[in-house]
């Protein structure tokens, strides 16, 4: 093709890439985003590690993810997936999970004091470990 007729050609290129692009799937919500980004298996090494994480203790050394074990500092995570899409009736168990862990007192487990849980987080955590925590969180049933 001489540079004559892709001048003639370039338009209707143009229109068939913008066409092409319309024709393409939406992006997913941010919540789906948020859920496949998740990596259960590295979210409960992450729970379970024993050092802590940018200066802050891990999900470990407060929280039991069984229903026999005894409560350490916070509540047994123990069922929470069923729990976390019943807590907040505007928020689905990612976000509340979400939440939970980014602003800590905005719902508290009854017979447990505000400000006790770690309120940082949301800073010491990339957003890709809260994605893997959340992830496996909701395997905890």
């Amino acid at each position: 093709m001489t540079l004559q007729h892709w001048q003639y050609a370039f338009p209707f290129l143009l229109l068939f890439l913008v066409m092409l692009g319309a024709c393409a799937a939406p992006p997913p919500t941010q919540n789906a985003a948020a859920i496949m980004a998740g990596d259960e298996t590295a979210g409960e090494k992450l729970f379970n590690q024993t050092q802590q994480i940018a200066g802050v203790p891990t999900c470990s050394t407060c929280h039991a993810t069984t229903s026999d074990a005894a409560n350490i500092v916070g509540p047994s995570l123990s069922g929470i997936a069923a729990r976390a899409a019943n807590r907040s009736p505007d928020q689905s168990a990612e976000e509340y999970l979400r939440t939970s862990i980014i602003s800590p007192n905005n719902y508290i487990v009854e017979g447990y004091m505000a400000g006790v849980m770690v309120q940082t987080y949301g800073m010491a955590l990339t957003p890709k470990q809260i994605d893997d925590l959340i992830a496996y969180m909701l395997t905890l049933e």
